[in-house]
């Protein structure tokens, strides 16, 4: 068995959310973990009193602890498991066995399409539906039922598959419109679904508003146990949508990249997915222009994130001439491209601080 002998320093770690890879002395990873607070999770392993069989046995092969800062909970709870798929380390062996990904809401894409759950990666003898459109991820099944449910009751959206030709018991308690059988048209079905997947795509503070102002008008009607349904969703519903940029559906590769003074970071994100971090150094008498050029010449993700690189529509031709493939670089002001960049930002800052950026 490998050894390596690792000195927790608590000061290092910050009281922040994040994931954290434990690597043996040749940088495999041995476990992938999360934590609210990585300071204080990160801590519990290190205490001689609790180091017994399992956790022993990780512990005296650690010889690096990296950190993967992020912006809330769920981030690291989606971050933890592309992480764990990526580099199947061997002590989340129970872990990646029985994960089948984080699961979504699909519009399906049929005549009348319906809102159904979802994984992206099914399991074995399941025939993923026909998807139109992608909502996620949620951090949780019962999460993601939560706000099924709400939307397709709300909405009145057909649940039945295939399509009966008879008006079903939902149809009676109003939670279907009852297009099946024709009491209401296709043209107003469709443009139910448009409104539901309206829904879930705008911010959660419009619509948890609206739901609020409902909850209070249920109080005030004495209709308890409806504000009380309604309270209980609003809170799973909240968690559920809580935003996150570290998985999101993109057909594409991106890396983000944070530079400083002589040196930087490099956020690998691919298909949509965070998985890695990869600090770098800017070679003496190099800028940025030059590093990018030959970082990225013939070898380039579509997508090029960057700060404070002058001129990111030229070095986007140039870079597609050298890829033979198109090749943006992209200086964001705003947005989820922004977003990453500023996580990308932040994770070096802390680098610095902590552990020193280093090539």
């Amino acid at each position: 068995m490998d050894s390596a002998t690792f000195a927790f320093v608590s000061s290092h770690y910050p009281d922040e959310p994040g994931c954290y890879l434990m690597r043996d002395r040749h940088g495999r990873v041995l476990y992938v973990g999360k934590a609210k607070n990585l300071r204080r999770r990160l801590g519990a392993y290190f205490r001689v009193s609790r180091q017994v069989g399992r956790l022993q046995r990780l512990v005296s092969r650690i010889a690096v602890v990296e950190v993967m800062l992020v912006n809330n909970e769920t981030e690291s709870l989606i971050l933890e498991n592309n992480l764990i798929r990526r580099h199947r380390p061997p002590f989340n062996r129970d872990y990646w066995r029985q994960r089948a990904g984080y699961p979504y809401i699909v519009l399906t894409d049929e005549p009348l399409p319906r809102l159904v759950g979802y994984r992206r990666r099914s399991r074995k003898g399941q025939t993923p539906p026909p998807v139109a459109r992608r909502f996620g991820p949620y951090v949780s099944t019962a999460m993601r039922d939560a706000l099924l449910a709400y939307v397709v009751d709300t909405f009145q959206l057909r649940t039945c598959h295939p399509l009966p030709e008879a008006l079903c018991f939902r149809y009676e308690l109003d939670r279907c419109s009852g297009v099946c059988a024709g009491a209401t048209t296709t043209g107003a079905y469709q443009q139910a679904v448009r409104a539901a997947t309206a829904f879930l795509s705008r911010s959660q503070a419009s619509w948890i508003g609206s739901m609020k102002r409902q909850m209070g008008a249920y109080a005030r009607a004495l209709e308890f146990e409806r504000a009380r349904w309604l309270r209980d969703r609003i809170i799973i519903l909240e968690r559920a949508l809580e935003k996150q940029i570290v998985e999101r559906d993109v057909d594409y590769d991106q890396d983000v990249i944070y530079f400083g003074p002589r040196d930087g970071l490099t956020m690998q994100v691919r298909r949509g997915c965070v998985l890695a971090l990869v600090p770098f150094r800017l070679p003496p008498d190099e800028g940025r222009v030059a590093y990018l050029t030959a970082q990225y010449a013939g070898a380039s993700p579509r997508e090029l994130i960057v700060n404070g690189v002058p001129e990111p529509d030229r070095l986007s031709v140039s870079l597609s001439q050298a890829n033979h493939a198109r090749v943006r670089v992209i200086r964001p002001q705003r947005g989820v491209r922004r977003a990453l960049l500023a996580l990308c930002q932040h994770n070096y800052h802390y680098r610095q601080r902590h552990m020193l950026v280093e090539a």
